[in-house]
């Protein structure tokens, strides 16, 4: 085993000894349900002291590289990201515009649309005021079903053409992002930045690039002016169904 294994190994551990904590206290609290403000108060703080515990983990995990360091990565990691598209054997269609309303609820994967993967721009038409702009996409996870809110906005693109593309809406996210198949499509110029990102499919990350977007709704009558953030792939689940 080489020293980075060992390294990874060790980490390993330290992470699941974390969560085993974690795991009891939580099963603790869930018996316990007479207890004293007192008590409850020190078990928050060790439950903050475990939060501290990952925040250390994840630098262990993740190194932070500088501007040299990256650069001379960057042609690498476009290659993996390049290969990874090629691999993918599933498609998402939880972004896909559709032009006129779906009522069948048992629409299987294959009725949905081309593959998103393959293209995310959606055409460069002029939006129709009457079209359709907001649905509800569902979809399964496990035995999970959860609905998700969705919606078109309409994004500018290098040469200022208004490009619809469908948005996930989510007003618990503190960032907002784009997958790196829709910004080289858009063809906007990307920002190099360092942003670490928690809870994004459930993991932890650094975000390399981010570009700037104008947004508008349909009529375009609203308009925003946004930052991007750049991931590989939005969501870590498939589109099933999508209801009205």
């Amino acid at each position: 085993m080489t020293s980075s294994e060992t390294g990874i190994t060790l980490l390993n551990r330290k992470r699941g000894n974390i969560k085993c904590q974690l795991t009891k206290m939580a099963n603790a609290l869930q018996k316990q349900t007479d207890l004293s403000i007192h008590e409850l108060q020190a078990k928050l703080d060790v439950v903050l002291k475990l939060q501290d515990k990952f925040e250390l983990l994840k630098n262990d995990y993740y190194g932070i590289a500088n501007d040299t360091e990256y650069a001379e990565a960057e042609p690498s990691l476009n290659s993996l990201e390049d290969d990874l598209q090629d691999f993918e054997q599933k498609h998402h269609t939880l972004l896909h515009k559709y032009s006129t309303p779906s009522t069948n609820y048992k629409t299987d994967l294959e009725t949905l649309g081309p593959d998103l993967n393959s293209s995310q721009i959606l055409g460069n038409s002029d939006p129709d005021s009457s079209s359709e702009n907001a649905r509800v996409s569902f979809h399964t996870n496990g035995n999970n079903s959860i609905l998700i809110n969705t919606a078109i906005v309409y994004v500018r693109d290098s040469e200022g053409i208004r490009q619809p593309l469908r948005a996930i809406l989510d007003c618990a996210s503190e960032s907002s992002f784009i997958s790196s198949k829709s910004a080289e499509a858009l063809g906007l110029q990307k920002e190099k930045v360092n942003i670490p990102i928690s809870g994004l499919n459930d993991a932890s990350i650094y975000i390399r690039k981010k570009i700037y977007a104008q947004i508008s709704n349909a009529r375009n009558d609203s308009q925003w002016e946004i930052d991007l953030l750049l991931v590989q792939r939005l969501v870590p689940f498939l589109l099933l169904r999508e209801l009205i």
